[in-house]
This record gives C-alpha cells, structure tokens and sequence, in this order.
C-alpha cells in the first residue's frame, strides 16, 4: 500500500516496475499505472493519494515513482521480503512534537523528538544489526497533536520511508483527527471495530504470521468490540496454518510505568480483566504495546499473576 501527498488534484498516478525492467535507467514506455485515489487532505494546501499494488513476487527490487498534473517524481527503490523467518523492528511512541513546545504557552524547546526519530531511523537503515528486517511496525502516538501537518512533516521527512514497509498501530496521540488516515494507507481495516476519527482495527498477514492491529485508545474501552473483530479476522483466514498470532495496540495491560494505574485499564470491567481472557481464547501468543514511553517486558501473565514456570504453558 502506498500512500503520498501532492499540490495536483487531477492525474496523479503510481508508476510501478521491476528494477531489472528499466531501459537505460528510466521507467519503459509501457510501465505499470497503478489506479489511484485522491481526496483533498486534512491539509488544504495538499491532497492525499492512496495506490495499492499487488503480486509482487518476493526477493525482488521494484522501482517506483509518483506523477500527477504534469509533476514527476524522482524514482525510489525498495525490494520485497523472501518467504519464509524473517525479522522486523517495533517500537512506539515517537510523538513528534512533543518535546518542541506549546503554541499556546508561547514556550518553544529543542526539538529533540525529530533528531532522535531521525537518529533511530538512521541506525535501522544502516546498522548490519538491522540489515535483515522486513518492515517496521509503530505502534501508535506518531506525533503529538492529531491534526498537526507540521508534526506529520517531520515524522515522515525521511529516505527510510520510501524503501521500507511500515505498519502503524492508532495511539491516543493519533485518534480525534482524520489526518492518521490521510498519511497511513492501512490493509483490511474495519470500519465497524475500534473506530475513532482516525480509523479502525485491522490485520494483516506477512508470510505466516497474522498481525492483529487493534484501536485500543480509551475511547474504545469495549473488549467485546475487539473480539468480534477478532473472531472476523479468524474466520476470514481460516485456511491459514499461522506460525504466529501477534496482536499490536497503542496502550498498555501491563507496565511497569503510571498508566499501569489509568482506570480505564485496572476497574473490574477494564481492558486489562476483559481484553486478556479473550487473547487467551483467540490463541495469541505475543501482544506489543506502547504508550508508556518505557521498556518493558513481562512473564506470561494470567490476570496479575506471572507464570514462571514455563511447563505451565508448554
């Protein structure tokens, strides 16, 4: 799924080929025109485009390129996972924004968020450490203000994003604007589970390997919500024998941080008591989350309790 922004409201087009097809360096006469929709953007001075490409074969480079009203883009080039194990980064919370200030204060800091993100991505472009991961998953909080196209600018000004797959989760950060759904182009997303302005759940699959994304912020408190979408997705993929059920969600069940105490999450009929018996029930066998701003990891957990002796679960 590709997803970008342009000044053209008319024409704008994907154009889409294997890199071993190019002639001289430059697309062919006959490439690829992936259909494209437009509409106008949460920022009127722009409008978002989504294309959506399919059949790719693994293991290949493709070259693309973006065009529209006489506009064309430079070429960029990423090149599709093999089958089989592989490997991806998640983290959350980058929040670009927040450490540069409040416009209504009138007090204004470094921007230290756009130089770590830019630092971070830097290192996943270029350290061997990461030379092997397929796409990166960001589970929710991408700026701090919804709605700012500013903060988006930032988030997104970077080479990384144009060779690799990313996968976003939505984060209460991200959730009362339609702004995530204009820069994110998200694969089978509901529009009847865990819906906010920014979107729903969704899912996806990468070779075999289910990925669950679910909209968890505290406006969508309903476990029952998250496992009808649940059981949708595994009746929709029912023939498929996964080597993994992941479920990826912005806020935490567990943490060893202050939102370990947020009542939406720790009353009698909070997330924590209803969501985890329902990934129990469902199979899951990791759920990555954010929010917290730490690291942290846990035991399997049966309700508050870790289960420490691992032939409890074998």
């Amino acid at each position: 799924n590709f997803t970008w922004y342009s000044t053209a409201k008319d024409a704008n087009a994907l154009s889409f080929v294997k890199k071993s097809e190019l002639i001289d360096d430059a697309m062919p006469q006959n490439v690829q025109k992936i259909p494209t929709t437009t509409i106008m953007s949460n920022d009127t001075n722009y409008y978002s485009n989504k294309a959506t490409v399919t059949g790719l074969e693994p293991n290949t480079e493709y070259v693309y390129m973006m065009s529209g009203n006489g506009f064309q883009s430079k070429k960029y080039t990423f090149k599709t996972g093999a089958k089989g194990d592989f490997g991806f980064v998640y983290l959350a919370d980058p929040q670009i924004g927040a450490s540069f200030g409040d416009a209504n204060s009138g007090v204004f800091n470094k921007d230290t968020d756009t130089e770590e993100w830019n630092r971070t991505l830097y290192r996943l472009d270029n350290e061997k450490q990461f030379s092997d991961i397929s796409f990166m998953l960001s589970l929710g909080d991408q700026v701090n203000k919804a709605w700012n196209e500013d903060e988006y600018d930032r988030f997104l000004d970077n080479d990384f994003f144009k060779k690799y797959r990313v996968a976003t989760a939505i984060g209460n950060h991200d959730t009362n604007s339609n702004a995530y759904s204009q820069h994110f182009n998200i694969a089978n997303e509901s529009s009847q589970y865990g819906v906010t302005a920014a979107g729903g759940n969704s899912y996806f699959i990468y070779n075999d390997v289910l990925f669950i994304v679910l909209n968890n912020t505290a406006e969508i408190e309903s476990a029952d919500d998250h496992k009808a979408f649940m059981e949708q997705v595994m009746e929709e993929t029912k023939v498929i024998n996964f080597k993994w059920k992941i479920v990826a969600m912005h806020e935490s069940v567990y943490t060893i941080s202050y939102h370990a105490n947020d009542s939406h999450i720790i009353a009698p009929e909070g997330f924590r008591n209803n969501i985890v018996p329902i990934f129990e029930e469902m199979g899951i066998d990791v759920v990555l989350q954010g929010h917290d701003h730490v690291y942290c990891r846990t035991y399997i957990m049966d309700g508050l309790e870790p289960i420490t002796e691992s032939d409890k679960y074998i």
